[in-house]
């Protein structure tokens, strides 16, 4: 069942093979994003992500968040990359 309210994302996510795909994930707390995120691998079978981007609501308004991927996985974002500061 795909996750709604708040704390639902989508993240839109390449694999390193090509493959690319969109993820409906419930993140309470955005600073466990990349936890959450590499613990469900998403391309665990097409040698791992490439690169990703998630939108996150901001004060002044949504930003399109390009995240950060390092061998494969993904590199938990700062604060103020997801607007939390």
């Amino acid at each position: 069942m795909r996750p709604t309210g708040a704390t639902a994302r989508t993240v839109t996510y390449r694999c390193v093979s090509g493959r690319k795909g969109t993820l409906a994930v419930d993140v309470p707390d955005l600073s466990d994003l990349s936890t959450l995120l590499n613990r469900i691998q998403p391309c665990e079978y097409d040698h791992g992500l490439s690169d990703a981007t998630l939108v996150v609501p901001c004060r002044s308004r949504p930003l399109n968040v390009h995240l950060t991927v390092a061998h494969g996985r993904l590199v938990q974002p700062s604060d103020e990359a997801l607007c939390l500061t």
